[in-house]
C-alpha cells in the first residue's frame, strides 16, 4: 500500500471521496493529504461546493421529441459519438 498520495491521485479520487464510496484505507490517505496540501483541499472544496450548487438546482422533464430520439436510437443499439481533442484546439469526430 502506499504510504503518500500525489496530488493527480487525491484529484482523480475526488468524486468517489465526495460519494463516500473509496475504499477505507484510501480514504485516510486522501485525508492525511489534504491536511498537508492546500491546493488538493480547494480542489475538493470546490467539487463538493459544485455539486451542492448542482443538486439544488429543480429539475426539468426532458422535451418529449429528444426522449423519443434517445429511445429509439437505443433500441437501435445506438452509442454515443467520441470526440477526439487534440492539444491545438481541433476536434475530429
Amino acid at each position: 500500500m502506499d504510504t503518500f498520495l500525489r496530488c493527480d491521485s487525491v484529484v482523480s479520487l475526488t468524486a468517489r471521496l465526495i460519494d463516500g464510496t473509496v475504499a477505507p484505507d484510501r480514504r485516510e490517505l486522501v485525508e492525511l493529504h489534504l491536511l498537508v496540501c492546500p491546493a488538493c483541499l480547494s480542489h475538493v472544496g470546490k467539487v463538493r461546493g459544485l455539486r451542492a450548487g448542482l443538486s439544488s438546482l429543480p429539475g426539468r422533464p426532458a422535451p418529449e421529441h429528444l426522449l423519443a430520439l434517445a429511445t429509439g436510437n437505443a433500441a437501435a443499439g445506438a452509442t454515443a459519438p467520441t470526440i477526439d481533442i487534440d492539444p491545438t484546439g481541433r476536434t475530429s469526430a
